[in-house]
């Protein structure tokens, strides 16, 4: 039996770590307000006119609405004490890819999960794909489509800016592995990935084409 992480520190850090988990607690907390003011029956403002008034990508400002719609007060809290090895809480990077598990009880064993082995952001949204590909296997609910197809291009970008990050991370880590010690599963991997990618900006290349974006 795991068990979740502790609200309080696991290991002792230095008062550097201390500031930065504050300052990372605290952003969360804005995008949470934000979220919660958008939201209000007070706000007479659209999500696009709010997100312009506080400088803010319409984008990014629908992902804060969503946030304050899922998350009650205390599920914030318990999401703001999670301390990841290194003692600072899991970032705004994380709450996207927490949003898409629509099962509360799911999304915290995920939260638990990611603080105590510090998964990035990244490895979080491979995580939570394996899952919805199991549940569909499962014959459980399908994948959401996209609103319209400016959504979905969105999140075909959001997508690949996670894809860019990972790319260079990996190439990173090859850098300082021999050409030789590189095993024929990673070799297999990496041509099984190209070819995904490369199907996607072939079909990404079609959509353009369609909209006349590109010659």
């Amino acid at each position: 039996m795991t068990t979740s992480p502790s609200s309080s520190p696991l290991q002792q850090v230095s008062p550097a770590i201390r500031a930065r988990a504050k300052r990372m607690v605290a952003n969360l907390k804005r995008c949470y307000r934000l979220g919660r003011l958008a939201n209000s029956r007070r706000n007479e403002l659209s999500t696009v006119e709010f997100a312009d008034k506080h400088g803010i990508n319409e984008h990014t400002m629908r992902k804060y609405c969503a946030f304050a719609r899922e998350y009650d007060a205390a599920e914030l809290r318990e999401l703001c004490s999670l301390r990841r090895p290194s003692g600072v809480p899991l970032q705004w990077g994380h709450v996207p890819y927490f949003l898409a598990i629509r099962d509360k009880r799911v999304r915290k064993d995920y939260q638990d999960r990611a603080a105590r082995e510090d998964w990035t952001a990244p490895v979080l949204c491979g995580a939570i794909r394996h899952l919805a590909c199991k549940s569909t296997s499962d014959h459980g609910r399908p994948m959401k489509k996209p609103t319209t197809p400016a959504a979905g291009l969105q999140q075909i970008m959001d997508d690949g800016d996670l894809w860019r990050r990972r790319c260079e991370f990996i190439l990173d880590e090859l850098s300082r592995i021999p050409n030789s010690h590189l095993d024929r599963a990673a070799r297999r991997a990496a041509v099984a990935a190209s070819k995904r990618l490369i199907y996607i900006a072939k079909t990404v290349r079609k959509i353009a084409i369609k909209f006349k974006a590109i010659g």
